[in-house]
């Protein structure tokens, strides 16, 4: 590698992306801003990716492909994070594409007192982009309030784009992450991204930068690993949101940012809770000791009283929604 440090690296996990990383990779190198570097690691791809991987490093030197056995995405985004040298890290899925202005965007907000950019993206869902309307002017929030703005996102609750808890739009200060020995927990399967944007933010200082222009175009999936994972019970994947939720809430409460931030995440547990047990019931590998272990955990939050009463009105709320849904059709 170079001795220049790049001001943007751009970190991205690669498994069985021969259809797609091409598509990715073009969109980067299409970008008016060109001060960076691209990791593509591959995490031991059975497909051609790591050639592909191989082929874009060997056309332009800001490209890096590295190979390493398969350990799973959190484990690829740690790599990525020791060997990027960049000023900035910005995390990348494999089968979703750039604008051609999002690095501008994002070096223009960096030249703001910020510790943090959080950005709008375009929606591509069955065939078509989701319209977004929300147009405010770039602002910078203060920790405190991002987080709970960014809190009442993780509930369903996002009023703009840029408050939500994924990590592809945005852009993370790469001394926060290394100097505070940030990463992404490696026994959790989903949600480990979520909690490790709320990992970063209560070591933030500065106000975050926000900003409705877009700088990803994000593909919504379909049956994929992640889909798989939210649609069946899988004993060592599918309690990730779960103890993602509490991991969050732990760390949010304890930093004392934010009172309402805490209220609203703890609110999470118990959805996530819920929808655990809910998946575990209509599974097939239903686990009645798994139930109670998960009952125990949350009831480290809740009294049974709170989570039978809860249980019972999101019941019926629900009921409600289907009959209403029901009648429109």
């Amino acid at each position: 590698m170079s001795s220049h440090s790049p001001y943007i690296s751009i970190i991205v996990p690669v498994y069985k992306a021969q259809h797609c990383l091409s598509t990715l990779v073009d969109s980067i190198l299409s970008q008016a801003f060109t001060d960076w570097e691209l990791l593509l690691i591959d995490d031991g791809s059975p497909d051609s990716s790591g050639a592909i991987c191989d082929y874009f490093a060997a056309q332009d030197s800001r490209i890096h492909s590295f190979h390493k056995k398969n350990q799973g995405i959190s484990s690829t985004c740690n790599f990525g994070i020791f060997h990027a040298n960049g000023l900035w890290f910005f995390f990348c899925d494999q089968d979703d594409k750039l604008p051609k202005e999002s690095l501008s965007i994002f070096f223009n907000a960096t030249l703001y007192n910020t510790d943090l950019i959080a950005a709008s993206y375009i929606r591509y869902e069955n065939g078509s982009f989701v319209p977004y309307c929300q147009k405010t002017e770039d602002k910078l929030i203060p920790v405190p309030q991002y987080l709970e703005e960014a809190a009442n996102s993780n509930n369903g609750n996002s009023s703009a784009r840029y408050e939500e808890c994924y990590l592809w739009n945005k852009l993370l200060l790469a001394s926060i992450v290394k100097d505070n020995n940030l990463t992404f927990r490696e026994d959790l399967h989903y949600y480990q991204d979520v909690l490790f944007v709320f990992q970063y933010l209560t070591y933030c200082k500065k106000p975050i930068f926000c900003t409705d222009q877009p700088v990803y175009i994000y593909y919504k999936k379909g049956i994929g690993e992640s889909s798989k994972i939210t649609a069946q019970y899988y004993p060592t994947k599918s309690p990730g949101r779960f103890y993602a939720a509490i991991h969050i809430y732990n760390l949010v409460t304890e930093s004392n940012l934010s009172q309402k931030a805490s209220s609203s995440l703890k609110e999470q547990i118990l959805e996530s809770y819920y929808s655990l047990i809910y998946l575990i019931l209509h599974s097939n590998k239903r686990s009645f000791k798994d139930i109670l272990l998960f009952t125990r955990l949350v009831m480290r939050y809740f009294t049974m009283k709170e989570i039978v009463s809860t249980w019972i009105s999101r019941h019926v709320r629900l009921k409600r929604r289907a009959k209403i849904n029901a009648k429109v059709c």
